[in-house]
C-alpha cells in the first residue's frame, strides 16, 4: 500500500530565527548585555533578490527603516526583535534539510528553482522576512540569484491571522486577560515571580 502512495504537496510551518531581545531588562545581579548591530548583518550567502508583495492587492510593499521595532535601539546600537546572524544560519541550515529531503532524496521538488511549485508566505515583520529568504537559500542557494526576484506574499499586520492578533480575533483579548488573571492567583506563579524578581534585583 506504501510503494502506491505518491507525495502530492508539502506545507512546512517555521518560526524565525534567533534575534535580539524585545525588551530590554536591567539587573545589577548580571553585567550590561551589548547588542551590537554587527551581530545582525546579513549572511552573504543567504541574499538574493526577492520582492515582498500585499497579499490582497499584489502591490509590491516595502519595510521601512522606522518601521515597528526598528524604533526600539537596544545598549549596543541595535534594534529589538533583529534577526541574528546565528538566526540567519539556523534557517539556511533548515532549508538545507528541506534540500536534502525533498530534492535530493525525494525528488519531489525541481533542482532548479521553479515559481510554480512554491507559495511563499511570511508575516510583515523584519525578522520573518529574513528567515523565509535564508531557508530558500539553503534550499537553492546561488541558484536563486540567477532568476527573476522572488516573489513572497505578505499580510498587513492589522489583519494578519499567523500569530495571535486581536485585531483579527476579538475573543483573543478576553482570553489573554483571563489566562492573566487566573495566573496571578495561582501560588505556584507567585512563588516563581518572587524568585524571578530576586534575580532581578
Amino acid at each position: 500500500m506504501e510503494n502506491s502512495m505518491k507525495l502530492l504537496q508539502v506545507q512546512v510551518f517555521f518560526r524565525h530565527g534567533a534575534r535580539t531581545p524585545l525588551f530590554h531588562v536591567k539587573s545589577s545581579a548580571c553585567p550590561e548585555a551589548l547588542w551590537s548591530p554587527e551581530i545582525s548583518t546579513e549572511l552573504p550567502h543567504t541574499l538574493f533578490p526577492y520582492r515582498l508583495v500585499d497579499i490582497s492587492t499584489q502591490k509590491v510593499v516595502q519595510l521601512t527603516p522606522d518601521y515597528l521595532d526598528r524604533l526600539f535601539v537596544l545598549p549596543g546600537g541595535n534594534h529589538v526583535g533583529e534577526l541574528t546572524k546565528g538566526g540567519q544560519q539556523d534557517a539556511y541550515d533548515l532549508g538545507a534539510r528541506l534540500k536534502k529531503q525533498y530534492i535530493q532524496s525525494a525528488n519531489f521538488l525541481s533542482h532548479t528553482f521553479q515559481p510554480s511549485q512554491f507559495y511563499l508566505r511570511t508575516t510583515f515583520i523584519s525578522r520573518t522576512i529574513k528567515s523565509l529568504r535564508c531557508v530558500m537559500a539553503g534550499l537553492y542557494e546561488d541558484n536563486l540569484s540567477l532568476i527573476e526576484p522572488v516573489t513572497v506574499e505578505c499580510e498587513k499586520l492589522s489583519t494578519e491571522i499567523l500569530f495571535p492578533n486581536p485585531n483579527t480575533c476579538k475573543l483573543l483579548t478576553q482570553l489573554f486577560n483571563d489566562g492573566v488573571s487566573e495566573c496571578r492567583k495561582s501560588n505556584k506563579f507567585t512563588v516563581m515571580k518572587n524568585e524571578l524578581k530576586q534575580i532581578l534585583v
